[in-house]
């Protein structure tokens, strides 16, 4: 904005505001951002995160498992898994029942980083649903299970 501007007093039309997938999408956005900021503090990013998360909650998974729980291309995965692997976080190595499949496994690292993580992720989703009751923030994570079908 220009030095001296005034900003625009600008509003959703109702199409947008009353839009389920848009108004979705713009929350997931704001949330990604928000927590991609406080995930930066410990040199990772949200989707390093999930994949942690899913190994550890897993044990050992091939990449096409862990792609396909987190709704992550193969491509995008695999760049990823090269990322985790750079940090130390992951191991990648022949799945022993399916040798054309690449098996991923959290190491110590990788266990510490989520540690530290899923406190930080924590206090990110704390801050993004701040402006709601107790209440209400359960009842927001009830719908979006039950949306995502989780």
């Amino acid at each position: 904005m220009a030095v001296g501007a005034r900003p625009i007093a600008a509003r959703l039309p109702n199409s947008l505001s009353e839009s389920v997938g848009f108004l979705l999408s713009k929350l997931a956005q704001e949330g990604n951002d928000l927590i991609q900021r406080h995930l930066a503090e410990l040199g990772i990013k949200s989707r390093h995160y999930g994949v942690l998360a899913v190994l550890d909650h897993n044990g050992p998974l091939s990449q096409q498992a862990v792609g396909e729980l987190l709704h992550i291309d193969r491509t995008t995965m695999v760049a990823i898994v090269d990322e985790l692997e750079r940090l130390g976080c992951a191991s990648r190595g022949t799945d022993p029942r399916d040798r054309r499949a690449y098996r991923l496994e959290l190491t110590d690292a990788g266990r510490r980083t989520l540690e530290s993580a899923a406190q930080v992720v924590a206090r990110g989703n704390a801050e993004l649903v701040a402006a709601l009751r107790p209440a209400d923030q359960r009842q927001l994570l009830y719908l979006l299970r039950q949306l995502s079908r989780v």
